[in-house]
């Protein structure tokens, strides 16, 4: 039983040979399709003849394309001209397979003007003057297109610099150059802490409290009870505050006495008060007694202390406004962006609480204080200000030069205002450099074809420059500048 194997048009003399290898019977029908270009000529046809016989294969080749099937006839190949009338021919017998194997290896190959792969002599002459043409291009190719030269210069520069005035405002989006407005970004934040300060003045202040007793008097005719605690105060001149510290109880009967110890309600030497001074009930109101001390109190006295001053409390706050100022502005320093800046000066303080735990005049020690506040700045681009920097030293430059914008350089050197909208208005100091200006297309046209002194000498001559020019060719050994400009490379260097 035959088997049949179709190749493909794409397939090669190996992808032949190889379906040949897994063949699963000795009888095969070996189809070629038209445009299978790798068996198209009288060698690869020779090769699979060989491999056929030496693998002991009955092959028929059914062939689609004229001339190959031509070919594969004179190489010994028996044909058939469909598949279907390929199954019909007897087996090979040893007569016809000796054949083939002559033709197959001992006859030369013969090839024919029209066979491909074969070259007929108009065809020869016609490839050599091709590859004649095309070494003739390349070599006026190569003696143009192959030297390269650089020519490396310096310019001659100078330096500017100039002051302005300008506006960060959040509510620009760009640089306005007009107006010298750039974009800036309202931040703020809040922050709370504690400080506390040594008192640092020393005074006479209040220690002991003046004690002594009262007498009271009765003005009806029923028992009048005193409690601990009634307040009693002095009339004339300055009104010192005494208290009772029992309680008693006044007999009945029109001026009848009782006496009540007492003490200052405020210690200090001023409760030492003469007798017959304490004459007033100030709490509770309308006891109907009569009071006097007819005795003088003593035992008040005071004392040398450290007691708290305003200017105690206004050093303290100072200090504590600082400190946290600092803390705000680390903590918006941390959060800018990439060429963002915060100057300083720029931030504003809102305390929004302020507690002191002593009061001025009084002893202690110490003094301490809490605040909370909120702290608020304008933030402006670095890139815009140098951006604006630019526009602005652009106006300096010299007729013939050129500014590096690169070089520009730009500081705040102080905050004038800052606004209710947080506008901010800064002064800068900028910096940059001025180049001479080259015009590389002439460099170019100036220093073709010429010798490489002949070049540096020329660019020395007619450009001012920072240092000598350097000028080379590749390769080495051309020696001279190249006949046309576009091979010559002219490189800018800043000074």
């Amino acid at each position: 039983m035959e088997q049949i194997i179709t190749l493909e048009r794409k397939s090669t003399l190996n992808d032949a040979i190889q379906r040949l290898q897994h063949a699963q019977s000795e009888r095969v029908v070996l189809v070629i399709p038209r445009g299978a270009k790798a068996l198209r000529g009288p060698i690869p046809l020779r090769r699979l003849l060989r491999y056929a016989l030496d693998e002991g294969l009955d092959l028929t080749l059914v062939i689609h394309d004229r001339q190959v099937r031509r070919l594969a006839r004179e190489a010994g190949f028996r044909l058939a001209p469909t598949v279907g009338k390929s199954q019909v021919q007897p087996p090979l017998n040893e007569a016809v397979r000796e054949s083939s194997y002559r033709r197959a290896f001992r006859s030369p190959i013969r090839f024919r003007p029209g066979d491909p792969l074969t070259l007929n002599f108009w065809q020869r002459i016609r490839g050599y003057l091709v590859l004649l043409a095309v070494a003739l291009f390349f070599g006026l190719v190569t003696v143009i297109l192959l030297p390269q030269a650089t020519v490396v210069m310096v310019p001659f520069h100078y330096g500017l610099d100039t002051t302005f005035e300008a506006r960060a405002d959040p509510s620009v989006k760009g640089v306005d150059t007009a107006n010298r407005y750039i974009p800036g970004r309202a931040v703020g934040v809040q922050v709370e802490g504690t400080m506390r300060l040594d008192t640092t003045t020393e005074d006479r202040v209040a220690d002991a409290k003046s004690t002594g007793s009262v007498v009271f008097a009765n003005r009806t005719d029923q028992p009048v009870p005193v409690i601990a605690g009634t307040i009693l105060a002095t009339t004339a001149g300055y009104t010192i505050r005494f208290q009772t510290t029992e309680p008693i109880t006044v007999p009945a009967g029109l001026d009848q006495k009782a006496r009540a110890p007492i003490e200052a309600v405020e210690p200090g030497w001023f409760g030492n008060v003469a007798a017959g001074t304490i004459n007033r009930i100030e709490q509770p109101l309308g006891l109907p007694l009569y009071v006097l001390n007819d005795k003088p109190t003593t035992g008040g006295t005071n004392k040398t202390a450290m007691i708290v001053t305003l200017a105690d409390k206004q050093t303290l706050r100072e200090q504590l406004e600082e400190q946290l100022g600092n803390e705000a502005y680390a903590v918006l320093q941390s959060q800018l962006r990439e060429n963002e800046f915060l100057p300083r000066e720029s931030l504003t303080i809102r305390i929004t609480e302020e507690v002191f735990d002593q009061e001025a005049g009084k002893e202690a020690e110490s003094l301490g204080l809490r605040i909370r506040m909120e702290v608020d700045g304008v933030v402006f681009d670095g890139v815009a200000a140098n951006e604006l920097a630019a526009f602005i030293l652009t106006d300096k430059v010299r007729p013939g030069f050129t500014l590096r914008r690169a070089s520009v350089r730009t500081a705040p050197t102080g905050v004038l205002r800052v606004d209710k909208s947080q506008t901010l208005l800064m002064t800068f100091y900028a910096t940059g450099v001025e180049d001479h200006t080259i015009d590389q297309g002439a460099v170019r046209r100036a220093v073709t074809g010429l010798s490489l002194a002949g070049a540096e000498s020329t660019v020395a001559e007619r450009w001012p420059l920072m240092a000598a020019p350097q000028v080379w060719v590749e390769p080495p050994w051309y020696g001279r500048m190249p006949l046309f400009d576009f091979r010559i490379q002219v490189v800018v260097k800043e000074g």
